[in-house]
């Protein structure tokens, strides 16, 4: 059901791929990657020339809208201003500074068919609002805070995320599917991030008993320089309990809690005519919570594929049915080692490659992605 579009615009320097999922008679969906090819332009010209991309595929594809999009930038602090009135658009901002390898900026965008579908700043729960005839699906993005530590920061960020689902009788074990959290200088500061965000999902009755929250924790900045965590999150109104399925492939990785954070490898949520599988940040982990191929690139992504594919396969899909990845990396003298291994064995998969230190300093690189399948449960209402 997975159809991707590979396009080279080269009077923009543009490389394009399109994920589509599409069933007859129901919503479609697009997951979209841009990516600059001509390093060597400025800021300016590179941010042009992704925005008249991105132009130009919407207009090949009138029938969509705009849900969510995020930019990865190689300096925020500089690159900000080319996105300034963004903010009050309907769809869902993100912008964090992971650099895209030698270019300045590159994007990954999310679409639905336009048809029973509306798109809104929601102001109550201060967030982009996807409204579908059954569910409503809130993008959380920017999520920060300017008090003294990340651990504080990191507390107050969830503290303020909860109190404003409720204000749309959400709450965060029973309604978040997905968090993003953004640590700046993750090697010092990760372990105050993950100690207040345990506190907050065992205020909220998330433990190793119940259940934690798909996610990623990966190194990245804010525009603000006193922000040392910033947060993303997905959160879907009307969904029953039963349609939320955690992931663990327990025969090749541990829970997290073995090791002392709190988050699920991946999250399947079942509708009436699909199912959206989201595998949270992967490394080259074992079962035992080892590091495994220590130093070794290419080895490292062979076991971080091998877990993502025995997570997927809880799910009863696999890679094919990936719409769009994203792999840190974390030595930026391996990105293009990274970008090459990608295009020999997943060719087929929109995906974004960014700079990025993961959480444990002996992990090389890691991987998220975004399954969607066919699968569908006639109990509940379709996507």
């Amino acid at each position: 059901m997975i159809r991707t579009h590979h396009k080279e615009w080269p009077d923009l320097s543009v490389l394009v791929a399109c994920s589509e999922f599409a069933l007859a008679g129901q919503a479609a969906e697009y997951h979209l990657s841009i990516r600059i090819t001509a390093s060597e332009s400025d800021a300016k010209t590179q941010f042009a020339q992704l925005e008249d991309a991105l132009s130009r595929w919407q207009r090949e594809y009138p029938h969509t809208m705009l849900v969510w999009r995020r930019y990865f930038l190689s300096d925020v602090m500089n690159q900000h201003d080319f996105l300034r009135g963004y903010e009050n658009e309907d769809a869902a901002l993100s912008v964090v500074q992971q650099a895209p390898g030698l270019t300045k900026v590159a994007l990954w965008a999310y679409f639905v068919t336009s048809e029973n579908s509306r798109v809104a700043k929601n102001t109550s729960v201060q967030a982009a609002e996807l409204i579908r005839p059954s569910y409503r699906h809130f993008y959380h993005t920017q999520l920060h805070a300017s008090v003294s530590d990340e651990e504080k920061q990191t507390a107050d960020i969830f503290d303020r995320y909860t109190a404003l689902l409720a204000t749309q009788a959400c709450t965060l074990g029973r309604h978040c599917i997905r968090t993003w959290l953004f640590v700046r200088d993750i090697d010092l500061r990760y372990a105050g991030m993950v100690k207040a965000r345990r506190a907050c999902f065992e205020r909220e009755g998330l433990t190793s008993q119940t259940h934690f929250i798909a996610s990623t924790g990966i190194e990245g900045r804010y525009t603000d320089p006193q922000a040392l965590v910033m947060m993303d999150a997905y959160a879907v109104h009307g969904l029953e309990t039963v349609q939320i399925r955690y992931l663990y492939a327990l025969d090749h990785l541990n829970r997290t809690s073995e090791y002392g954070v709190t988050f699920e490898r991946g999250a399947m949520v079942q509708y009436g005519d699909r199912r959206h599988i989201f595998i949270s940040g992967t490394a080259s982990i074992n079962k035992d919570g080892e590091i495994v191929y220590s130093g070794n690139l290419s080895g490292q992504l062979d076991r971080l594929f091998e877990n993502i594919k025995a997570l997927l396969a809880e799910a009863e899909a696999g890679m094919h049915d990936v719409m769009h990845m994203i792999v840190y990396v974390r030595d930026p003298g391996d990105y293009a080692a990274v970008g090459t291994w990608i295009d020999a064995y997943f060719p087929q998969i929109s995906r974004i490659i960014v700079c990025a230190a993961v959480c444990r300093p002996g992990w090389l690189v890691e991987v998220e992605c975004i399954a969607v399948t066919a699968v569908g449960d006639d109990r509940f209402p379709a996507f």
